[in-house]
């Protein structure tokens, strides 16, 4: 999922987006891919060995950062984004390789 993260967070193709991904620390950009996994804020915890206080003052930043009020809306902007993103490539009839999503 942090592959798909770095591909499409920086490259996102909307102004919000753009200044979104340019504003993230890397623990944010950690946090957010296993926010979009469906992990729980406890589950990040466990998984980044930082405590579930800490993630959620991350989460709150990413809420802050991205515009939203929720982790639905947080996970419909990334996947709006990366939507975006993917269909740029197929207009632009890019070879896979200078795709931003790189197939």
């Amino acid at each position: 999922m942090s592959d798909v993260l770095e591909e499409f967070v920086p490259h996102s193709e909307t102004r919000r987006g753009q200044q979104a991904a340019s504003a993230l620390t890397s623990r944010e950009r950690q946090v957010l891919a296993c926010l979009l996994t469906g992990a729980s804020e406890k589950e990040v915890a466990a998984a980044l060995a930082i405590s579930p206080q800490t993630v959620h003052a991350h989460v709150k930043s990413l809420y802050r950062v991205h515009g939203v009020s929720s982790r639905s809306q947080l996970m419909a902007n990334f996947l709006r984004d990366a939507l975006r993103a993917l269909r740029s490539c197929r207009e632009m009839r890019q070879p896979a390789a200078a795709c931003v999503c790189g197939r």
